[in-house]
């Protein structure tokens, strides 16, 4: 049953991407916007995400015994009722599936997913699923890398038919949906233990990813209402370490070379800050219409 839901979700994100593996060559498409950037810095966010192994060890080690009170509940799907609700609470059940799905929940699994595919079928993103695509997939769901390189294919290919279709600000709110309830959910687990080290480093970092977050939003021209509170959160991050710069030899040229060193200087205090900005974030996404 588990691969089951693994699968089910792993073909839901081929389809957004509307991967066609014969899609023609439309490089020379003209636009005034090139919207490659958006699919460089989507790509930029999806290879910093936890691998599924690292997810699986965050979850073990803090969240403890599975609550079903920290995720979106299944009763807001019928509330998404426009384009951009849809698709960011695509995202959020998107995250809370693969968080739930650590638990062996079947039930609250099968009740996210029956979201996912509603709000997929909403916003028509459910067709040109190819069946070779998927039969990859099929083959390797219990190789995690292999599938996440599949994946990556998938998404390079879709390039020119996104940008033909217009998609490219829907897989853009997926896209946010998905980090906004992903940090959302590690930040929960950080402000209810004790051993902080590990997963304190793990939330900072994520400065890293929100930059091409805040880039995509911004290149797709997403509402300052969306960009603005990430930015503030970007910000509280950027905070919580210091970058110091230094001059070194180069033992291989011998030649002096700039090394960036980073210092961490979180605290309790300030991991509660950003929790509950990040929690006021999720709450409006959660409640849009």
């Amino acid at each position: 049953m588990y691969k089951k839901y693994i699968f089910a979700i792993l073909t839901v994100i081929v389809a957004i991407f509307g991967c066609k593996d014969d899609a023609e060559d439309n490089s020379n498409i003209s636009s005034q916007l090139d919207t490659s950037d958006v699919f460089e810095s989507i790509k930029k966010v999806y290879y910093s995400l936890p691998s599924p192994m690292e997810i699986a060890s965050i979850a073990k080690k803090y969240s403890g015994v599975f609550s079903a009170e920290v995720m979106n509940p299944t009763s807001n799907v019928i509330e998404y009722t426009t384009t951009d609700a849809q698709a960011i609470n695509l995202g959020v059940y998107a995250a809370d599936l693969a968080f739930v799905s650590l638990y062996d929940q079947k039930q609250y699994s099968a009740a996210i997913f029956k979201c996912l595919i509603d709000l997929a079928d909403e916003i028509d993103i459910l067709e040109g699923i190819n069946d070779t695509l998927v039969r990859k997939v099929e083959e390797n769901i219990e190789n995690p890398n292999e599938i996440k390189d599949i994946i990556a294919d998938a998404f390079f290919k879709s390039d020119a038919y996104l940008k033909e279709s217009g998609r490219e600000k829907i897989a853009t709110l997926i896209m946010a949906g998905a980090w906004v309830e992903s940090f959302y959910l590690m930040s929960d687990m950080a402000v209810k233990t004790d051993d902080t080290t590990h997963i304190y480093q793990l939330i900072v970092d994520q400065r890293l990813v929100l930059d091409n977050v805040i880039m995509t939003l911004n290149i797709q021209n997403i509402d300052s209402e969306i960009i603005d509170p990430l930015k503030d959160i970007n910000e509280n991050l950027n905070n919580c370490v210091t970058i110091e710069k230094t001059e070194v030899l180069d033992p291989y040229t011998d030649e002096m070379r700039t090394k960036t060193i980073v210092k961490y200087n979180y605290s309790s205090k300030k991991i509660e800050e950003i929790y509950g900005k990040i929690s006021i974030i999720r709450k409006n996404f959660i409640s849009l219409h």
